[in-house]
């Protein structure tokens, strides 16, 4: 993908993450029939977020997009790439830590930490490693890296990689990724 288009889907789902508002909003006015596909109509009409559900595992994960307001993000155009807590990794936060990430309070956090887990790109398991670190939307790069047979980032494993989707690609991982401060 080139690297302006790549910097300005990732811009724009930044945007999208931070404020709240679903990307593509524009895309039911006259001016944007540009003749992009949405993720329904690319690939086998499933989402991130519809891949999540049928896979079962994700309850807390698809819970904390709905309550920061990116589930129909992540239903829309991709591609994306997204390193999703399972539900375990949920339960392995402080319990003071998963309340305030699902409080009122603690929305704008989620936000960030949710958008730390998410790649403006499409990438595969088997390729992730090759790269060293990647960038998230949320701007930080996550660290790849090889443990024996395991694939990790940021040290969470990949317990379930290569989910496919119609606008991208889900790996299940063992730890909520949390960003610097």
């Amino acid at each position: 993908m080139n690297t302006v288009i790549r910097a300005s889907i990732g811009n724009i789902l930044a945007l999208t993450l931070v404020c709240g508002a679903p990307v593509g909003a524009a895309e039911n006015s006259p001016e944007a029939d540009d003749g992009a596909m949405d993720a329904e109509q690319n690939g086998d009409g499933e989402t991130i977020v519809s891949v999540l559900q049928a896979q079962g595992g994700f309850e807390q994960t698809l819970e904390a997009l709905d309550r920061a307001g990116l589930s129909e993000t992540l239903s829309g155009q991709g591609p994306f790439t997204v390193f999703a807590p399972t539900d375990v990794a949920w339960q392995q936060l402080e319990e003071e830590q998963r309340n305030h990430l699902m409080s009122e309070e603690g929305l704008s956090d989620l936000r960030d930490v949710l958008s730390y887990h998410v790649v403006p790109d499409e990438i595969r398991a088997e390729d992730v490693e090759q790269m060293g670190s990647i960038t998230t939307i949320q701007g930080q790069p996550l660290e790849i890296a090889r443990d024996g047979d395991q694939i990790t980032v940021n040290r969470a494993a990949i317990t379930e990689p290569g989910m496919e989707a119609g606008n991208g690609l889900v790996h299940g991982i063992d730890q909520v990724l949390m960003p610097r401060q």
